[in-house]
C-alpha cells in the first residue's frame, strides 16, 4: 500500500538521521504498528497505518526541535562542539543538552587567595617566635601557597609540641606520691615544670623535647670499649716432672 510505503520511507529517513537514538520507545512503537498492520484486515490496517503516520509525524517534529536546540546550545559552547560531534550526528540530542546544562551550572573555581591568610599566619609566627623551615631551594623566594604551607606546618608542630609538653607536666604531677616532701627530687621537678608551663609554654616544650631526646639516648644499650690486646710476652708454662 502507498500509505504504508510512505510511512516506512519516512521512518527509515528518521532512522538514518538518528531518531532511533533520540527516542527509542517512540521509534519502536511505530515499527510495531507497521508490523501489526500487515496481518490485519483492510479496515483495521488503515486505522493502524493512520496511527503510525501520526506517530511518525510527532516523532519527526520532536526530533527536529531537539536537533535545533542542541545545535543552538553547541553554537554557544565551542569547547563542547568538538567533543559532541559524534553524539550530534547519532541523534543523542538529550545527552548533549544535559551535558550543556551541567557544564553551565557547574561553578567555576576561583583562584585561591592567600593574601589575607598569609598576613595572619605571619603575624602569629612573629608573635610566637616561630620560623618556617626552608624548602629544597634555599634562598629562593617561595610562592604564597608554599609560604602558607610552611607557616601552617610550623605553627601546627609548635602547638603540638606545647600540648605534649603540658600533658607530660600534668602526668608528672598526677604520678607524684602524696607523701613526697618539699625537697623530694620528683616534687622539685614537678614544681619546675609547673612554673615553666605558666611562664612560657614554648620553653617548656623545648625542655621536654630535649629531655625526651636524652631519654631515648639513655635507653640505648651501652657501647663497650674494644678489648685491648696484651703487650706483655706470654710466660712459658712450667711442666712438672712426674715423681719416680
Amino acid at each position: 500500500m502507498a500509505a504504508e510505503e510512505t510511512v516506512r520511507t519516512r521512518l527509515e529517513d528518521l532512522r538514518a538521521a538518528g531518531a532511533r537514538t533520540f527516542d527509542p520507545p517512540a521509534f519502536d512503537f511505530v515499527v510495531t504498528l507497521l508490523a501489526t498492520a500487515a496481518s490485519l484486515t483492510a479496515a483495521a490496517q488503515a486505522r493502524l497505518l493512520e496511527r503510525a503516520r501520526a506517530r511518525t509525524a510527532e516523532l519527526e517534529t520532536a526530533f527536529q526541535a531537539a536537533r535545533a536546540r542542541a545545535d543552538a546550545s553547541l553554537s554557544q559552547r565551542a569547547d563542547l562542539r568538538d567533543s559532541s560531534t559524534t553524539a550530534f550526528e547519532a541523534g543523542a540530542f538529550v545527552e548533549i543538552l544535559r551535558r550543556a546544562r551541567r557544564e553551565h551550572a557547574r561553578p567555576k573555581r576561583a583562584a585561591p587567595q592567600y593574601t589575607g591568610w598569609l598576613a595572619r599566619l605571619r603575624a602569629e609566627s612573629v608573635r610566637r617566635g616561630i620560623r618556617a623551615r626552608e624548602g629544597a631551594a634555599a634562598g629562593a623566594t617561595p610562592s604564597e601557597a608554599e609560604e602558607v604551607r610552611r607557616l601552617t606546618t610550623a605553627l601546627y608542630e609548635s602547638s603540638r609540641a606545647q600540648v605534649e609538653a603540658a600533658m607530660t607536666a600534668h602526668s608528672a604531677a598526677v604520678d607524684l606520691p602524696e607523701d613526697a616532701g618539699p625537697y623530694n627530687p620528683l616534687a622539685l621537678a614537678v614544681g619546675v615544670l609547673a612554673e615553666l608551663a605558666a611562664l612560657s609554654p614554648a620553653y617548656l616544650a623545648a625542655l621536654v623535647g630535649s629531655l625526651s631526646e636524652l631519654g631515648a639516648l639513655l635507653a640505648l644499650p651501652p657501647v663497650l670499649p674494644p678489648a685491648r690486646p696484651s703487650t706483655s710476652p706470654a710466660r712459658p708454662r712450667r711442666i712438672r716432672k712426674a715423681r719416680p
